[in-house]
Formats: structure tokens, C-alpha cells, sequence
């Protein structure tokens, strides 16, 4: 899975997210919005593209993002 190919599937189900880096302390992946709830989480960057998906599925599970990936 990789991390462009998830963050367009959430672009287009309208899921905001974001990979963030600060030097020395790593990266941060986030997804949702200040004004409906937003969860952030430390990632290694290799782990990026799954936490997004597994946060996507776990918080939108009527997305069209988390439908569509328990039809593949």
C-alpha cells in the first residue's frame, strides 16, 4: 500500500489528512479536522500508509475510502 496511492483514495471521499515532519522528533500522520475531531498519531514514515487507512476505516466506516477497500 502505498502512502500517495491512500492519501488520493481519502482525498476523494472528501477524509482530510496529512504526513507532518519536525526535525528530531519524527514524523506525525493526522487525519479528520479541528471542527469534527482530529486524531494525530507518531509514525515512521514506512508506516504511514497504514495508519492512515486503518484510521480512515476505524473513524469513516461508511466513507466511500472504507467501503470501497472492503470490496477489494
Amino acid at each position: 500500500m502505498a502512502l500517495i496511492d491512500v492519501m488520493l483514495a481519502l482525498y476523494a471521499s472528501e477524509i482530510n489528512c496529512g504526513i507532518e515532519s519536525f526535525w528530531d522528533a519524527g514524523w506525525t500522520a493526522w487525519i479528520g479536522d479541528t471542527a469534527n475531531g482530529e486524531v494525530r498519531a507518531p509514525v515512521e514514515l514506512d508506516n504511514a500508509a497504514e495508519w492512515l487507512h486503518r484510521a480512515a476505516v476505524e473513524r469513516f466506516p461508511n466513507s466511500d475510502y472504507a467501503v470501497s477497500t472492503w470490496n477489494k
